[in-house]
C-alpha cells in the first residue's frame, strides 16, 4: 500500500472506552499496534492480575492520569462497568503481548479464545491466517467439544467464487502456519 499509494500505514489499538486511540505504531514494526500514547499506560495481566513476561499473552489493561481519558462507565449497566473498571484501570477483555522493545501485539478478544490442547487459541488469529488462503473468501472459528480433553477447533469456510477447498489440504496449510495441528473444517455459506 505504501509503495503503491505513497501513504504510510500506522497500526493502532484502541476502544471507545479509552478515547478511541490507546497505542500507535510509529516505529513501523510490522504486525505491532505500537506503543501507548503519552497519556496512557498499558499493562498486560494474567488471570490472577499479575504482570506477564515479555512475549507472553495477557489482558490489555489501560490506565491514565488524565481525567476523562477513560470512560466513567456503561450507561445503566453497573455490572459491565464493575467488570471493566477496576482499581482505576480499564480491563479491556483483549489479549496482547509485548516484544522486548515494548511494542504491543493484539491477539483478539479473551472471550473469542478456545482452550485447545493446553493452549488458548484466538479465533481472531486463526481467522486472520485462514483468510490469507487464496481459496478462502470468508471464515469463522468456534470451539467444539473434544473427544478427549478441552476443545477442538472448528473452522467454517466460504470458498471464493469458483474455488474448491480440499479440507485436508487447508487443514495442513493452516497447521503449518499456526502450529496447532488438525482443524475440523466445515464448508459453509456464511451470510452477512
Amino acid at each position: 500500500f505504501r509503495d503503491r499509494f505513497g501513504v504510510e500505514i500506522r497500526e493502532c489499538y484502541g476502544m471507545t472506552e479509552a478515547s478511541s486511540l490507546t497505542t500507535c505504531n510509529t516505529s513501523g514494526v510490522v504486525g505491532s499496534v505500537g506503543r501507548p500514547m503519552p497519556w496512557f499506560t498499558v499493562r498486560l495481566l494474567d488471570g490472577e492480575g499479575k504482570p506477564v513476561a515479555t512475549g507472553e499473552r495477557g489482558e490489555i489493561v489501560v490506565e491514565t492520569s488524565i481525567q476523562g481519558a477513560i470512560f466513567p462507565g456503561y450507561l445503566d449497566n453497573p455490572e459491565a462497568t464493575a467488570k471493566a473498571l477496576r482499581n482505576g484501570a480499564l480491563h479491556t477483555g483483549d489479549l496482547g503481548s509485548f516484544d522486548a522493545d515494548g511494542n504491543l501485539y493484539f491477539h483478539g478478544r479473551m472471550t473469542d479464545s478456545v482452550r485447545c490442547r493446553g493452549e488458548n487459541v484466538s479465533a481472531w488469529e486463526v481467522e486472520h491466517v485462514a483468510a490469507e488462503h487464496e481459496a478462502v473468501e470468508d471464515c469463522a472459528m468456534i470451539g467444539v467439544s473434544a473427544d478427549i480433553g478441552e476443545q477442538d477447533i472448528k473452522l467454517f469456510v466460504k470458498p471464493r467464487h469458483g474455488a474448491v477447498i480440499d479440507p485436508q489440504a487447508l487443514s495442513g496449510w493452516l497447521g503449518r502456519r499456526l502450529a496447532l495441528g488438525e482443524f475440523l473444517l466445515e464448508h459453509s455459506q456464511l451470510r452477512e
